[in-house]
């Protein structure tokens, strides 16, 4: 570090997640920077006055005015149409060399179909879509770049995210069916305010800390979800029981698989539980959230939330 002040946290990628990530910063006192690709994103953090830059992490020639003294907290999801992500290494590449900590927010979606089995940190990841691969390959880019550059990294492995404005509401109105209960996969989530708080826990654990350095994987990978399983299924019936509406229709997993999109059925199919219990260790106090009906009740009762 170069002085005794904070570094400013810079966010990459202030969308759902990223945008109660800043403001979860601010409230802990930090500095932030938030980097964003549309201009929605820009109009909302200048609402609520985050510091913001709006920067297309798809140009060629990337140019980034960041501080000299900053860390960073990376959520900006892959392109679809690449095996690699360019958007993170072109990011990379507009770091300053006094950059002090790296954080990226990957997903669980890295161990694939694990049938059910839970998985810790150790396990050993076996992503079978696109999407998951494409992950991976952005905790190898990220590892590698921070090993190079001796910074303190931490990965974030994270499952369904929820909250205001991101429960099945309309899928429930619209009678979309679900499998099963009886037949449903465990399911693993976390509440979007949970994942920000988290995340700035993990993030000054990882500034303060050298403990990852030179090290192999897994020593700064952090599985991060509420550690309940309540399938999806049933989610979506507590959801609608809740909220006053009628429970959806419930179809066999055969069913399923033709009725639902390749996309969904993606989700639906791949089954395990997440292991969280190593983030417990370096969050300053517990999940707010780790009952999915406390989670399902403050998201209902929320004011509709425009990053949604």
């Amino acid at each position: 570090m170069t002085s005794n002040a904070q570094p400013t946290v810079v966010v990459a990628g202030a969308g759902y997640v990223g945008t109660a990530l800043a403001q979860a910063l601010a409230q802990r006192g930090r500095d932030c920077l938030a980097v964003v690709g549309s201009r929605r994103s820009a109009d909302r953090l200048a609402s609520i006055a985050i510091p913001h830059q709006k920067i297309d992490l798809d140009e060629a020639e990337l140019r980034i005015e960041l501080p000299g003294h900053c860390s960073a907290i990376y959520l900006v999801p892959p392109g679809r149409n690449t095996d690699l992500d360019e958007r993170l290494r072109r990011f990379c590449t507009c770091l300053p060399d006094t950059v002090s900590a790296f954080t990226y927010v990957s997903t669980s979606g890295v161990y694939g179909d694990q049938q059910g089995r839970l998985v810790n940190e150790l396990t050993e990841p076996a992503p079978y879509s696109a999407r998951a691969r494409r992950r991976l390959n952005a905790e190898e880019q990220v590892i590698s770049f921070c090993k190079e550059r001796g910074i303190a990294w931490a990965i974030a492995r994270v499952p369904g995210i929820y909250g205001p404005g991101r429960l099945p509401l309309q899928s429930l109105r619209d009678a979309r069916p679900i499998i099963r209960v009886t037949e449903a996969n465990p399911g693993n989530r976390i509440h979007r305010d949970d994942l920000a708080r988290a995340l700035v826990d993990l993030h000054e654990h990882t500034e303060a800390s050298s403990d990852t350095l030179n090290s192999s994987a897994p020593g700064g990978i952090y599985n991060l979800g509420d550690n309940n399983y309540m399938s999806s299924s049933q989610f979506t019936l507590e959801v609608a029981r809740m909220a006053g509406l009628p429970g959806p229709p419930q179809i066999s997993r055969e069913a399923m698989k033709t009725a639902a999109s390749s996309v969904r059925w993606s989700f639906l199919a791949e089954s395990r539980r997440l292991d969280s219990r190593k983030i417990l260790g370096v969050l300053t106090r517990p999940l707010q959230y780790s009952n999915p009906l406390l989670g399902i009740r403050a998201s209902l009762d929320a004011p509709d939330d425009p990053a949604a």
